[in-house]
Order: C-alpha cells, then sequence, then structure tokens
C-alpha cells in the first residue's frame, strides 16, 4: 500500500444571522418586534488521492475514504431568537461510498427532542482475490419528550442495520439483518429515581447460516435516598432469547447500597441474583448465580483503609445434562494508602480468591482445569520534589490448582524516575523485571517451569522542549 494524500480545495462557511437594527427610544410599555430567527450554513468541499496501484482490499478493509473531488460536510441549521424551537441538518461526504446523514430538531427549550441518522460504509475482505465490495448500512432514530419536567420522561429508539459480507472462497458470505427498538421511562418519586426499559433485539441471517433470534428485555430500576447517609438501589431485568422454535430465559434481581456511619467510615454492599434456563443449550453451563459482596472504608486522617468480602455461589450443570455442581468463591481484599510525607505517597493492596467445591470435569481426567485459589499483593511508592519524580510498583501474584499440585507465580518489579535537569530538558528512565516460577507434581507435566520465562526491560530517554511550537523525545530500550 502506499501512501494517501489529501488537498483541500476550498473551504466555505457561510453564517447568514439577520436581526433588526437597534430600535429608537421607546415607551416602556411598548415592545419591540421580535428579529429573525439566526440561522447557520456551512459547506466543505476537498480533493483527495489515494495514490495507490493494484489491489486495494488492503486498503479498503474498514471503510472506503473518498477519491477525487468531493463534499466533505454540508450542514443547515436554524433556531429561534429564544431557542425555544430550532433544528439541524447535517451530511459526511454525501454521495461517496462512505456517508453519514443526520437531522436533529428540538421544541419547548428542549423538552420534545427528536434525531435520526443514515448511514453506510463499504469495505473489502484482506485478501488478493477479486471479490465484490462488502457493505453495511445503518438507519437510526431517537425521540424524547419530557411529559413531567425532572419527574417523567419517555424516549423511543430504533435501530436498523443490513450487512452484506463477502469473502474469498471456501468461506461463505454473510448476509444479515438486525433491528432494535426499545422504550423507556425515567423520572423521579418523592427523593428517588426510576427507569422503566424495554428492548426488543432481532437478528436474521438470509444465508441460513446462523439461526434467526428474538431478544426481549425488561428491566426496571429504583434509587432511594434516606437522608443524607444511607442510599439503595434496586432494579429487576428478564431477558428471553427465542431461537431455534425454543425460549431461552434470564431473570436477575439486584440491590445495593452505601451507609455513613460517620465523618470518616463509610459501608458499601451489593447483591445479586441470577437464575438461567436454558433449553437450547446442549453443553454446560450455568443454571442460577449469586453475587455478595461487603465493603468497610475507614479514613484515619492522610490515610485510607479498606477491607472487603466477597461470596459467589453457582449452580452449573455439567455438560452430559445430567449431574449439577455448585462451586463457590470466597474473596478476601485489603487496601491501605496515604501519604508518609507531602511529597511521598504509598499504597498496599493484597487478597486471596477461594475456590469451595469446585466443578467436576466430564474428561478422561476428572480433576479441575483451572485454578482453585488465588493470591495477589502488591506495593506502589511515587513522589518527589518539582525536579525529581520517582516511582516504584512491586507485585507479587501466585495461582495454585491444588488437585493437580500446580502452582505458578509471577513477582514484578517496575522502577522508574525522571529528571528536570533544565527548565525545557526532561530526562527519564524505567526499569522492569518479571520473574516466573512454576512447579507441579503432575507426572504429565514435570518441567512445567521450563515453560515460563523470565523478563526484564531498561528504558532511557530524554523530552526537549525547543520552543512552545516545536517538542522532541528520543528514547532507547
Amino acid at each position: 500500500m502506499k501512501r494517501m494524500s489529501t488537498v483541500v480545495l476550498a473551504m466555505m462557511m457561510v453564517a447568514a444571522a439577520s436581526a433588526q437594527d437597534e430600535p429608537p427610544a421607546q415607551d416602556p410599555e411598548e415592545t419591540a418586534p421580535p428579529p429573525v430567527a439566526p440561522s447557520k450554513f456551512r459547506l466543505l468541499v476537498g480533493w483527495a488521492d489515494w495514490n495507490l496501484n493494484g489491489n486495494q482490499n488492503k486498503f479498503r478493509q474498514y471503510a472506503t475514504p473518498p477519491s477525487g473531488f468531493h463534499i466533505r460536510e454540508i450542514s443547515y441549521g436554524s433556531w429561534t431568537t429564544d431557542l425555544r424551537y430550532g433544528g439541524k441538518a447535517d451530511a459526511r461526504s454525501p454521495g461517496e461510498d462512505d456517508y453519514r446523514v443526520a437531522v436533529y430538531g428540538s421544541a419547548d427549550y428542549g423538552r420534545t427532542r427528536i434525531w435520526g441518522d443514515t448511514d453506510r460504509h463499504r469495505f473489502f475482505h484482506r485478501t488478493p482475490v477479486v471479490i465484490p465490495a462488502s457493505q453495511r448500512r445503518g438507519t437510526e432514530g431517537y425521540v424524547r419528550h419530557d411529559v413531567v419536567r425532572d419527574g417523567l420522561a419517555i424516549s423511543m429508539r430504533s435501530r436498523t442495520e443490513q450487512e452484506d459480507r463477502h469473502s474469498e472462497p471456501p468461506f461463505d458470505s454473510l448476509h444479515q439483518r438486525t433491528q432494535l427498538w426499545s422504550a423507556s421511562a425515567t423520572g423521579s418519586i418523592g427523593q428517588g429515581f426510576y427507569d422503566l426499559t424495554y428492548t426488543d433485539f432481532r437478528y436474521y441471517d438470509r444465508t441460513e447460516v446462523q439461526p434467526d433470534s428474538a431478544t426481549k428485555r425488561w428491566g426496571f430500576s429504583y434509587a432511594h435516598s434516606f437522608g443524607h447517609d444511607l442510599n439503595l438501589v434496586t432494579g429487576f431485568v428478564r431477558n428471553t432469547v427465542e431461537i431455534a422454535g425454543a425460549e431461552n430465559r434470564v431473570e436477575g434481581w439486584s440491590v445495593s447500597g452505601d451507609w455513613s456511619l460517620g465523618p470518616n467510615s463509610m459501608a458499601v454492599v451489593d447483591y445479586r441474583r441470577d437464575r438461567l434456563n436454558l433449553p437450547t443449550v446442549r453443553n454446560a453451563y450455568t443454571r442460577e448465580r449469586s453475587m455478595a459482596r461487603g465493603r468497610f472504608i475507614q479514613r484515619i486522617g492522610t490515610w485510607t483503609a479498606q477491607l472487603g468480602y466477597g461470596r459467589f455461589d453457582y449452580e452449573r450443570i455439567r455438560g452430559d445434562q445430567q449431574f449439577v455442581d455448585t462451586p463457590r468463591w470466597h474473596t478476601f481484599e485489603g487496601r491501605l494508602s496515604g501519604r508518609v510525607s507531602p511529597d511521598v505517597r504509598v499504597s498496599a493492596r493484597i487478597g486471596r480468591h477461594s475456590l469451595q467445591g469446585s466443578a467436576q470435569m466430564s474428561t478422561l481426567d476428572p480433576r479441575p482445569l483451572y485454578w482453585d485459589d488465588r493470591a495477589f499483593g502488591e506495593l506502589k511508592i511515587d513522589g518527589g520534589t518539582e525536579l525529581v519524580q520517582g516511582y516504584l510498583v512491586f507485585g507479587v501474584r501466585e495461582n495454585r490448582n491444588d488437585p493437580r499440585a500446580t502452582r505458578v507465580r509471577n513477582t514484578n518489579l517496575t522502577i522508574g524516575a525522571s529528571l528536570q535537569s533544565q527548565p525545557n530538558l526532561e530526562l527519564f528512565f524505567e526499569g522492569v523485571s518479571d520473574v516466573w516460577s512454576a512447579r507441579s507434581a503432575d507426572p504429565e507435566n514435570p518441567d512445567l517451569d521450563r515453560f515460563f520465562g523470565d523478563g526484564g526491560a531498561l528504558t532511557l530517554g530524554a523530552n526537549w522542549s525547543v520552543n512552545p511550537q516545536l517538542y522532541a523525545t528520543a528514547s532507547f530500550t
């Protein structure tokens, strides 16, 4: 592929705003006639040359830029003087392979808003084989009306996309269409806010490679503040997916909140539960899952401490659809951050995730193939003065699979600093050390450590501000 050059031949913007001249002095009771509504017209034209020979598929892999003389942008907007009513129409590259046209309107100071657009993109599959151009077309519309200001607002949105993708043999062409329609109602009740939404999403494949599907989603959430110390948010969602003549359902509800225990203390809780009914799934899947988390935050002077616990429960159907496993994760995390001096900040984080009641594998070897114990720790120190800045990051992570007596540990150290040697010259460096170790008592993988190599990197560089308009940087790694 060769270079692409774009030359803008002309740029023209015409702005017209007419208003009456300042009227002569009148009686205060008399009212001057309203001025004419302001309007604005914009036109931007250009010329482009790809300077490309041979196959264009790679160059046009994602989109097709304009070539030759073209209109880059044309728009027109008009509003009443008091801005109560108005609208705008905008077109980008009209008549080209890739274009976008959008319109927007507003009434009653934005109480009613309407918006719509249509776009097209043409592209090619990256191949030397001569194939037809692929394209994606989309049309979208949106309308919103505030029935009661800050009390009730309703909105509707619709979008349709058509994609026709051509590939080289033996790959099949793709001809699919998606349709999305949604409606929502939002507003406030007392000290709370609610949000009710409905979405209908449909997928069609004219090549019949993928099955058609229809997804419908209902959702409701409500947030309420009890004074200045307690905030709660609850929600419910239900999804139905119709595919291959069967209906799959996913339902979930959640509640979360934060409670201010004092000027320096806070507690945060979060709970969620989902139920899945997937008759079209023929392998293993999670039928039910729940999540409960809690976090306590305490501030002591310039330091902040956090302690958290989480529990994740799963009800998992095995791949043979005959048995159910109930794995459970316990997570513990702690954080501490603050300043040891006005110029130095320190933060530390530790955590452990442990699995209880792991799922059994439906393979020849029933032992689990995933980690059942994860632990990590991290220390960060950064600070400096106006001339010297530095940082250090040290971290350790270890993953274990106890049934297979396997352990993998990673130790990482990063040190960096910068020196403002002159007002316009900055020197910097960074060193990274990455050390791995692995051990396994599994006789089938006795030399696991050989597959984990250590690494390191050192970077030296300088930033030079020649003048306010010229900046240079150089680095060596």
